[in-house]
């Protein structure tokens, strides 16, 4: 079992991030538990997801300790228009999950520009 908190502030598009990552685990036969916390707050409210997922069944989704924990205010990302989708790019790295089925879930809008910011984060 695998788990990862992705952690940032209302508008920076983690509610998006993480449903691509579901998407493309379900995709490849994993059982997926995915959490969306976030205020009530449009803009620059907290926002937070939880993604755990395994091979197995998944018995127990409550865990207190994540495997990796990514937060948008980490300075390494510099670039506001697609630093999601950069992170994106580090998390599929980072757990060396195949993209073969990304392209499907990508936001039909800027999707050239998403794949790019994308390839930034896998290297």
């Amino acid at each position: 079992m695998t788990s990862i908190k992705i952690k940032g502030l209302g508008g920076q598009g983690i509610k998006t991030i993480a449903l691509i990552l579901a998407k493309i685990l379900q995709d490849q036969k994993y059982y997926i538990i995915l959490t969306l916390e976030y205020d009530a707050f449009v803009r620059q409210g907290q926002s937070c997801a939880s993604l755990i997922f395994s091979k197995n069944k998944i018995e127990n989704p409550i865990t207190e300790h994540f495997d990796k924990e990514y937060d948008f205010n980490d300075p390494k990302i510099k670039n506001q228009k697609s630093e999601n989708m950069i992170l994106l790019g580090m998390i599929l790295k980072d757990f060396n999950i195949k993209t073969t089925a990304l392209i499907k879930y990508l936001p039909q809008k800027q999707k050239q520009e998403n794949l790019k910011a994308i390839k930034i984060g896998l290297k």
